[in-house]
């Protein structure tokens, strides 16, 4: 199975904003984090790079 990082990204970038807007900025802060590990697996995939999907 192929994860979509990007698509992961992209989502979790979008939860991060809702709770930084609501001034939860500790669990926007993780969410921000998380959106920028899959937006830079996805990079990594989009180079031919191979990544695990489990235990990560």
């Amino acid at each position: 199975m192929n994860t979509d990082y990007k698509n992961a990204a992209r989502r979790h970038y979008e939860d991060a904003e809702i709770l930084f807007n609501r001034l939860r900025w500790a669990n926007a802060d993780q969410l921000y984090g998380l959106a920028a590990k899959c937006g830079l697996k996805a990079v990594m995939v989009g180079l031919g790079a191979r990544t695990k999907t489990s235990g990560d």
